[in-house]
């Protein structure tokens, strides 16, 4: 009876380690991060951070004093989770969406959960995703750090030549049509040319091009896309001296 079996529940290794100093060390861990994120993305990626991280500890004190339970904010681990939730949003983020995501992550997942220990996820992690659904724009938009650098990847290396401004432009044809009669236009209707056609003709069909009797302007302008004007303003987007022939240029050299 002596010899008996002894069995209990993990952990059986022991230390005197506490959820305070393992917190501590998580933010320790932490500070190259933060500090990088400052350097790169200017003093609003700190801002960022302290806000997320207050708004965390705020959440947990007010859950807990509303319901009479015992105060953990003095174990830091409500710090841990401003701190990832902050590096995981662009510093572009409106502080009031970064403090829904601390209100998310503190007291839906955490402590309605049964605080620390008991939450089914990672706290920050599920405010970053209930962020993601309910603000994808923010989410994933994209801010050009403040620090300079060597270089930055881009959707396609043409946009290196291109001087990043916008262009807008306005092209007008004036169409004149012939008085028609009623049973010409009965005859051109049974053609079905007019069927698919914007503005119920095409002066490139032989059908519509009979009732057109003068243009003023682009003719490619009416059947859809101002060609010639739009290769001169790509070339001037682009810088090429060659004007609206630089396509053929093009064309011409790869042969």
């Amino acid at each position: 009876m002596d010899d008996r079996l002894i069995v209990t529940a993990s952990p059986h290794i022991r230390d005197n380690a506490t959820t305070r100093g393992l917190m501590g060390n998580v933010l320790i861990a932490l500070v190259p991060s933060i500090v990088a994120s400052g350097l790169i993305f200017g003093m609003r990626a700190i801002l960022l951070t302290a806000v997320t991280t207050l708004a965390c500890v705020v959440f947990e004190y007010l859950y807990c004093k509303l319901m009479h339970k015992p105060n953990p904010v003095g174990d830091l681990s409500a710090c841990v989770t401003g701190v990832i939730l902050a590096l995981n949003m662009p510093v572009s983020m409106p502080l009031w969406i970064a403090i829904v995501g601390a209100l998310v992550a503190i007291v839906i997942i955490k402590q309605l959960f049964g605080g620390l220990g008991y939450n089914f996820a990672n706290p920050a992690l599920v405010g970053r995703i209930v962020l993601f659904l309910g603000f994808t724009s923010r989410m994933t938009a994209y801010v050009y750090p403040d620090m300079s650098v060597d270089a930055l990847a881009s959707a396609t290396p043409l946009n290196a030549a291109v001087d990043l401004h916008s262009v807008s432009f306005v092209e007008t044809t004036d169409v004149t049509f012939y008085e028609l009669t009623e049973a010409e236009i009965d005859a051109y209707v049974t053609t079905g040319d007019p069927m698919d056609k914007a503005g119920s003709y095409g002066i490139q069909t032989p059908a519509g091009r009979l009732l057109v009797k003068s243009i003023a302007g682009d003719y490619d302008n009416v059947v859809g896309l101002p060609i010639p004007r739009l290769m001169r303003e790509l070339s001037l987007l682009t810088h090429h001296d060659t004007g609206i022939l630089w396509p053929l240029q093009r064309i011409s050299t790869a042969k």
